[in-house]
């Protein structure tokens, strides 16, 4: 973890900057009040960061397929649930989030076999799937491409020195109002929808290109909180956390979303610190941390995820997206706890680096950065 002395320098240059604000009696975001995180919360999160990462150590990935074990559930009576490997959505999110706290990610010796598992596992039939990517590319099952998978391993790809730029294809997708559908239908003509997560990690991979499509950025910028006008594949605390993502890659035409988000997210806090559950309050805290939030409310939500961390470093984990409620159908979703728990080290590590809350600086996560590697694997 970095922990070095530059870190040390940048708190220091954040304090100057405060004390002279002071003194000229510039106004300061109220949403921004600078705190000093306490020494002893410090020390209980480096202690958690520790914890958790040995954890994360300690699971293996499936031995026969990348990625780690992930639950499938319908919410019948009993609950009816299989496990299979994610090697994309759930196995890249935590990558992503764990590159912040183990740079070189060494609890995953497996990664460069992962990048280049991921690289040929592009569609290679003819047509309008060629080169986007399915939840189940690789094996024999016949599943259509989605967007928001497609922009997350491209992401992947690209802070893993593989670039692929595939700007101009998602451009030409079909859509509604110049919005992509979510389905990337091989067959046109089937069912499909707009989504309001899907497009905030399609927007995430523009902003990795260097671009901002106002149409999607007025989209998201105009989200409902009650999310009614588009569908609802991801409940709105996943959404904002990849809306957040998006904004920490580059594409701050999402600024109007900023303040408002964060006070949606500060608005539902509970009295303990956290949030509905540790799940929900490890995507709150890392949403805030994306946004670089450096309100007081920090602390106290810091404090509840070291609290809510189990005893074997890992952290409950909870619906991370499902089915749109279709009538007289069973709900089906999905949760993983690695990447429940890389998400919540992610915003430990964050705060832990940044304990000087004012004015936080641009997300420096490698794993964040577009790559200049345009070589193929």
């Amino acid at each position: 973890m970095k922990r070095g002395k530059w870190s040390l320098i940048l708190n220091i240059c954040y304090l100057l900057l405060f004390l002279k604000c002071e003194q000229s009696g510039e106004p300061q975001n109220r949403l921004e009040q600078p705190v000093m995180i306490p020494r002893e919360t410090l020390s209980r999160m480096k202690n958690s960061i520790e914890t958790g990462l040995n954890y994360i150590k300690t699971v293996k990935p499936c031995e026969e397929e990348f990625g780690y074990l992930t639950k499938a559930c319908w919410n019948t009576d009993p609950p009816s649930c299989i496990e299979y490997c994610d090697p994309y959505f759930y196995m890249a999110n935590s990558l992503f989030a764990l590159a912040s706290v183990d740079p070189n990610l060494e609890f995953y010796p497996g990664k460069d076999d992962l990048v280049k598992f991921v690289f040929n596992s592009r569609r290679a039939d003819e047509g309008i799937c060629h080169g986007f990517w399915d939840m189940w590319a690789g094996t024999q099952e016949n599943f259509d491409p989605d967007i928001d998978l497609s922009a997350l391993a491209l992401i992947f790809l690209n802070s893993n020195g593989y670039h692929i730029n595939m700007v101009r294809k998602f451009d030409a997708l079909p859509g509604e109002n110049g919005l992509p559908y979510t389905w990337i239908r091989c067959t046109p003509g089937q069912p499909n929808s707009i989504d309001c997560g899907c497009l905030s990690s399609l927007m995430r991979y523009y902003a990795s290109e260097g671009v901002q499509p106002k149409r999607i950025c007025d989209y998201l910028n105009d989200l409902k909180l009650d999310f009614d006008h588009c569908d609802t594949w991801y409940p709105d605390y996943i959404t904002w956390f990849f809306l957040a993502q998006a904004y920490a890659q580059g594409a701050k035409c999402l600024e109007p979303s900023r303040e408002r988000i964060i006070k949606t997210i500060l608005s539902r806090q509970k009295s303990r610190g956290g949030w509905a559950d540790p799940n929900i309050s490890a995507f709150y805290s890392a949403t805030l941390a994306y946004l670089r939030y450096a309100g007081p409310e920090i602390i106290p939500a810091l404090n509840y995820l070291v609290n809510s961390q189990k005893k074997d470093g890992s952290w409950q984990c909870g619906l991370i997206y499902h089915n749109p409620i279709i009538p007289g159908e069973p709900i089906f979703y999905f949760m993983n706890e690695v990447f429940t728990t890389s998400v919540a080290l992610f915003s430990l590590n964050y705060y832990y680096e940044h304990p000087i809350l004012i004015n936080l600086p641009d997300l420096e996560n490698p794993s964040l950065s577009p790559s200049s590697n345009k070589n193929d694997p």
